[in-house]
């Protein structure tokens, strides 16, 4: 019999600047958002600007450029010394849309809120380049970052396909590599087809990510490969053995069904994920300036904040405590 699963989710009443949002971007038809699937209704993404991945200017931290393997790579280290640990953070936009001043600004305020050093890479971006072309790279630069320190003060942190690309890394690690303490997934798209059947209720309420537009870039990250392959449909990769799972999806998000969905396919064997649903909330808000955002990165202070027990597997996973 499945065992039954709960989502926690937060029962404050959502702010004014989150309603605002909301509507805004409804009206406008997202022309001003960070990323604008309407513009992928063709088979390719906007030629990539070879300058477009450099972080603004940002409060509390320090950035430097190490490039790995040909990649642009920056280490983000907050002025508090960045020695709590590590965190590697891959960032969203469809695997076709450059990083944006959005992803910087929480990468920022995740590096400060957690005195950990973040490492961000900018990996290659689809049509040119597929999960082919990312993985193997992407594999040795997780290793690079997880021997500066202890694996359980490790996370791996990601938002929308970032998120996807987080949980397929750590599923594709070979047995005899150091496990991340803690995996943080912000919005995942888990599942490149697109096909659950409760996408179709919520995609009329979503205003910025239209299911089509996904599945046609889902597949083009995927070539030569079905988008259904784990490492860009991870929602089918084995889900034992990921460390701490924490995920954050909100209910006006198309991508929430397979938040969903994930947690209870990762109950079935045995990974408890701890998921915090919004009501209300968009498909990455927590890039955004409303106080949803910022309680988000405050539950992600706290939650690698938390130590880790070797000795005890229940402990490890300790559901965070949701606070209004």
């Amino acid at each position: 019999m499945r065992k039954p699963v709960k989502t926690k989710e937060a029962q404050t009443v959502n702010s004014i600047s989150s309603r605002i949002l909301t509507v805004s971007l409804t009206l406008a038809g997202v022309k001003r958002w960070q990323f604008a699937p309407k513009r992928f209704i063709g088979a390719s993404a906007p030629p990539r600007d070879p300058n477009g991945h450099r972080p603004p200017i940002l409060r509390h931290v320090t950035v430097e450029r190490q490039d790995f393997e040909n990649w642009p790579t920056y280490v983000v280290t907050p002025v508090s010394g960045g020695d709590a640990g590590q965190i590697l953070y891959l960032h969203g936009g469809a695997y076709a849309t450059e990083i944006s001043t959005g992803h910087w600004n929480l990468v920022a305020r995740l590096a400060e809120r957690t005195n950990r050093t973040i490492t961000v890479p900018i990996y290659p971006l689809t049509p040119e380049y597929g999960h082919r072309d990312v993985f193997p790279t992407l594999q040795r630069l997780y290793r690079r970052v997880a021997a500066l320190g202890a694996p359980d003060r490790l996370a791996v942190v990601g938002d929308s396909a970032g998120a996807g690309m987080a949980l397929a890394l750590v599923q594709s690690l070979p047995a005899g590599d150091p496990r991340p303490g803690d995996l943080v997934l912000l919005s995942p798209w888990l599942d490149a087809t697109m096909t659950n059947p409760d996408i179709s209720a919520i995609a009329p309420r979503d205003p910025l990510l239209k299911p089509a537009h996904l599945r046609s870039l889902g597949h083009l990250y995927a070539l030569p490969d079905l988008p259904s392959v784990a490492e860009v449909s991870p929602i089918n990769g084995p889900l034992g053995d990921l460390g701490r799972v924490t995920l954050f999806t909100g209910t006006r998000d198309v991508l929430n069904p397979d938040a969903r969905r994930l947690r209870q396919l990762a109950a079935d064997q045995g990974t408890d994920i701890v998921l915090h649903e919004y009501p209300g909330m968009l498909h990455d808000w927590v890039l955004t300036p409303i106080p949803e955002a910022r309680r988000v990165i405050a539950q992600i202070a706290e939650v690698l904040g938390q130590a880790h027990s070797v000795d005890s597997p229940a402990t490890a996973m300790a559901p965070l405590e949701l606070r209004s």
